[in-house]
């Protein structure tokens, strides 16, 4: 004998098959949602689409006093196309004391007669498996030529010196 109460039995008494009541509740719980997602869009539009699931989740909460779950926020946002907007980071630089600045007495003249009469230097950072290595080097702009190079574990004006000097120090740089 049927139980009086069970699903199975009202659908027959309905004559509806048992998917349609499932799709019922769905669609209730869905009903539910439709505050949800009238609040989630509405916070949206004040804030300019700043939040994302995180800020969007406790603002959720505290307007209607209750706990959802970011995953569900975030399952209505991206249902309905509300992406967060994300905003760049002001940088910060310090301006230099004009002690620290070297006076640009090349003032992008790169053109060149002779030899050695001007050179480039560059100070390249290298990822490796044991750490970061840095390689100074220098060439000249006339013959394009490598004058000389350093590698180091550390960048610091040492490197860039110790090259310098044993550029020098060889003879056949003037």
């Amino acid at each position: 004998m049927k139980e009086k109460y069970s699903i199975r039995y009202i659908c027959e008494v309905l004559e509806l098959n048992r998917s349609s009541y499932y799709d019922y509740l769905k669609r209730k719980d869905n009903i539910k949602d439709v505050k949800l997602r009238e609040e989630i869009k509405k916070i949206a539009t004040e804030t300019n689409y700043t939040f994302g699931r995180r800020r969007m989740t406790i603002k959720i909460n505290q307007n209607l006093n209750s706990n959802y779950n970011e995953k569900k926020i975030r399952r209505i946002m991206m249902e309905e196309d509300i992406i967060c907007v994300i905003r760049r980071k002001k940088v910060v630089r310090k301006k230099t004391a004009a002690q620290y600045t070297a006076e640009n007495i090349m003032n992008r003249n790169f053109t060149t007669v002779a030899d050695n009469e001007k050179w480039s230097g560059d100070v390249t950072e290298i990822n490796t498996g044991e750490g970061k290595l840095y390689v100074s080097g220098f060439r000249d702009i006339h013959s394009g030529s490598l004058l000389g190079h350093k590698i180091s574990i550390s960048n610091n004006n040492e490197l860039v010196y110790e090259n310098i000097q044993d550029i020098l120090m060889r003879k056949d740089v003037k």
